[in-house]
């Protein structure tokens, strides 16, 4: 089960609804890719249909562009293939295509607010989501 948080800017009011950790949909591989540009999709699925998936990891992350400089959930995949090699699909920004700066639940490094750059963002969990 997924939780979801209200993120607020105390300085500017900027807010954002982030629905992190994962759903039902994360048992479910083909319907979890979705999210992802078609090109990765196009790669799961050629994965897949070559039989060399050995195992798979669907997560929504708290990230950050670093260059847009926006703060998001994203849906990252860790598809694990037979030789225990691991391949990471969703870890780049869908606007610029720069690689998003994952912040996990348990670390509390301060996100500075992506409209005013000066408040430092506050996070609480607002609810569940499946």
């Amino acid at each position: 089960m997924g939780r979801v948080y209200e993120g607020r800017c105390p300085e500017c009011g900027y807010h954002r609804e982030l629905f992190l950790g994962g759903g039902m949909m994360s048992v479910n591989l083909e319907l979890s890719s979705g999210v992802l540009p078609s090109h990765e999709q196009d790669m799961i699925r050629g994965m897949r249909d070559r039989k060399q998936i050995a195992g798979f990891h669907v997560e929504n992350y708290l990230v950050e562009c670093p260059n847009c400089q926006e703060i998001m959930g994203n849906t990252m995949i860790e598809v694990t293939d037979q030789r225990g090699d691991r391949h990471v699909f969703g870890q780049y920004c869908g606007s610029c295509g720069k690689k998003l700066e994952i912040h996990r639940e348990n670390e509390k490094a301060p996100l500075t607010c992506p409209k005013c750059r000066e408040g430092i963002m506050v996070f609480d969990e607002c609810g569940l989501w499946d």
